[in-house]
């Protein structure tokens, strides 16, 4: 059973790859919306079958559905340059996305503004599906943002026709576009990008460094009280704040007049008793 389950799975995941056709010989939207560096390692350095793509795809397919639209729209802008759009219907242009956060990135309108852009149509949507809430966020056409997405995808396109006629020299060709370094701290294809040698400029501003040490240092007296706590409870052994919080539950359970539970720091007490209500659906957002 296992086997067969894994087997459709492939099958599904190498369907979805087809309908895309092959993309080391174009740039599409998604390619626009993100660095051009690590667009075009996706392209060429083998990947396998990614769980949180086939995911992605899953949850697609359940909100096209009820959509009630156009799949499967395919629009080439210029030679090398094209867009597939997830539904088109009356309304406008619906890009669905799935996310472990839910929070609509700026990449995620950016890649919906050059399908409307290649499509000519005004308005569209990102459809954010997160395991908290469902995101419904509407977006309107914007040229000026347009004119620079097509002067980066003809870049792109112009180093990928070069990449397919000098596939030895890929790493190479990919050297000579442009970094989007708010992209380096948390990109996948990092080690590959930067060179040895190299250092990985990742920009963070004074103010938040300084705030990260407050609450750090903050973090560590709590963690330190704590642990004085704890040992007066009863629990004669090291922990974590993994564990804290169930270990601190159950004490209070038994001890309901604990003065030592009663008197821990109130950002202690604060997560441990109040859980925050789970969202089933938001709809709405910032129009760009």
């Amino acid at each position: 059973m296992r086997e067969a389950l894994k087997t459709s799975l492939a099958e599904y995941y190498q369907a979805r790859q087809v309908a895309l056709s092959d993309r080391t010989r174009y740039i599409g939207a998604s390619d626009v919306a993100q660095c051009p560096r690590r667009a075009l390692y996706h392209k060429f350095v083998p990947q396998g079958m990614i769980p949180r793509f086939l995911l992605g795809y899953f949850v697609e397919d359940a909100i096209a559905s009820l959509l009630k639209g156009k799949r499967g729209v395919e629009k080439e802008i210029c030679p090398g340059i094209k867009v597939h759009p997830d539904v088109v219907n009356k309304h406008g242009v619906w890009e669905i996305k799935y996310s472990d956060t839910p929070e609509v990135r700026e990449s995620h309108l950016a890649q919906l503004n050059f399908q409307l852009g290649a499509l000519k149509v005004k308005k569209g949507a990102i459809v954010l599906v997160s395991s908290r809430e469902i995101i419904v966020q509407p977006w309107e056409f914007s040229r000026e943002l347009y004119t620079g997405q097509l002067k980066k995808a003809i870049q792109m396109r112009d180093a990928l026709f070069e990449i397919n006629e000098n596939p030895d020299k890929y790493r190479e060709i990919i050297d000579t576009l442009p970094r989007e370094t708010e992209m380096c701290s948390f990109c996948g294809m990092i080690k590959d990008c930067f060179h040895i040698t190299e250092t990985i400029p990742i920009e963070i501003p004074v103010d938040l460094i300084q705030e990260v040490k407050e609450k750090t240092a903050r973090l560590e007296k709590i963690k330190d009280e704590a642990k004085d706590l704890l040992e007066k409870i009863g629990v004669n052994r090291a922990v974590t704040l993994n564990n804290l919080s169930l270990i601190l539950t159950e004490r209070k359970m038994k001890k309901v007049n604990s003065p030592y539970v009663e008197s821990l720091p109130e950002e202690i007490k604060a997560s441990l008793f109040i859980e925050e209500p789970v969202k089933s659906l938001r709809i709405g957002g910032v129009k760009g």
